[in-house]
C-alpha cells in the first residue's frame, strides 16, 4: 500500500520528515523506495481503530513492529532501538483507545528476537573517539582486546545516556557521548555475491541468522535461477528457482523423503507423492 515491498523502518521515515539525511547519507531512504510519505506504526493504529469502532459487535486488531526483528537481522542496533520507540508509540495509541472504550483488552507480546540482541553498557570515551578506533576484525591476536570493545564501560564510568528527545518522540540522534552499546550473541544475516543498482543480482550466497544458506542465482533479491538451498532443520533442494519458490527441475531432500522432478511455486506432485517447500502443503495446486 505504501512502499514496493517492506515499509521504510522509522528512522528512516522520521529522518525525511525533518528534513535532516542521516550520517554518511546523500539521499533520504524513503525516497529511494519511492515512497517519501509513509506512514507511522502508532498513525496506521490510530487510523485503523477508527474504522474499526464503527463495528457495535466488537473487533480484534494485531499491530506488529515487525522490524524490530528484521533489523535485528542485519545487526542494526539503532534501527531496532527505533522501531521498538515506534511500537510503544503504537501500544500508546491502543491503551488510550481502552481507557476510552472501557470494554477494551489491549494484550503486548513478543514472538521472537534474531542474532541475540543484549544491552552490554555504555560508551566510554566519547562518540568521536569511538568513530576514529579501527574495526574490531583488524585485531586478529587473541591476547589483544580490539579497541571497540575496550570502551564498554558500565553507567558508572561512561556516565547515564542522555539522549535529546525531540518533539517527535525519537532521539535526535544515537550517536552521543555515553550511547548504549549493544552486542549480539549471534549471527546475522548476510549476502556475499553480486550486486546491480542495489539489489542482489547474480551469482551470490545469502546466509541467515537461523543457519540456512542458499547458493546460487538471484534476481532483483530473489532466489531466481539455478541455486542450492539449506535450511536451519538439514531439508535441501538444489534446481531451479522463481521468485524465492522452487520452480521447475529440482531434487529435494524433505524430512528425510527423496523428491525429484518437477516444481511449480514450491510444490511437487508425482502421483500421489506430494511435497511443499517454503509454503504450506495445502495451499499447493
Amino acid at each position: 500500500m505504501f512502499a514496493y515491498g517492506n515499509m521504510n523502518v522509522s528512522l528512516d521515515k522520521i529522518a525525511k520528515r525533518r528534513n535532516t539525511l542521516l550520517p554518511e547519507a546523500k539521499t533520504f531512504a524513503v525516497d529511494d523506495y519511492h515512497a517519501p510519505d509513509q506512514p507511522m506504526l502508532d498513525e496506521m493504529t490510530e487510523a485503523a481503530l477508527r474504522v474499526l469502532q464503527r463495528n457495535q459487535n466488537g473487533f480484534v486488531l494485531m499491530v506488529e513492529g515487525a522490524h524490530i526483528d528484521k533489523q535485528s537481522h542485519t545487526m542494526d542496533a539503532d534501527r531496532v532501538i527505533d522501531e521498538t520507540i515506534e511500537f510503544d508509540s503504537a501500544v500508546a495509541v491502543a491503551r488510550r483507545f481502552a481507557d476510552e472504550a472501557g470494554d477494551t483488552v489491549v494484550v503486548v507480546l513478543a514472538d521472537h528476537e534474531c542474532s541475540g540482541f543484549s544491552l552490554i553498557g555504555a560508551l566510554t570515551g566519547g562518540i568521536n573517539h569511538l568513530r576514529n578506533l579501527p574495526p574490531d576484525h583488524l585485531t586478529l591476536t587473541p591476547e589483544i582486546q580490539p579497541g571497540r570493545q575496550a570502551v564498554v564501560g558500565v553507567y558508572d564510568a561512561a556516565g547515564f545516556p542522555r539522549y535529546n528527545i525531540l518533539a517527535d518522540g525519537y532521539p535526535e540522534t544515537f550517536d552521543i557521548d555515553g550511547k548504549i552499546l549493544v552486542g549480539y550473541g549471534a549471527n546475522g544475516d548476510r549476502y556475499e555475491g553480486e550486486w546491480r543498482e542495489g539489489m542482489q543480482q547474480g551469482k551470490g550466497v545469502y546466509t541467515w541468522a537461523s543457519g540456512a544458506r542458499y547458493e546460487g542465482q538471484w534476481r532483483g533479491n530473489k532466489r531466481t535461477g539455478r541455486g542450492v538451498h539449506t535450511y536451519a532443520n538439514g531439508d535441501r533442494y538444489e534446481g531451479e528457482w522463481r521468485d524465492d519458490r522452487p520452480h521447475g527441475s529440482g531434487d529435494a531432500v524433505l524430512r528425510g523423503l527423496h523428491y525429484v522432478g518437477k516444481w511449480v511455486e514450491g510444490c511437487f506432485k508425482d502421483g500421489d507423492r506430494r511435497a511443499s517447500m517454503e509454503r504450506p502443503l495445502a495451499d499447493c495446486p
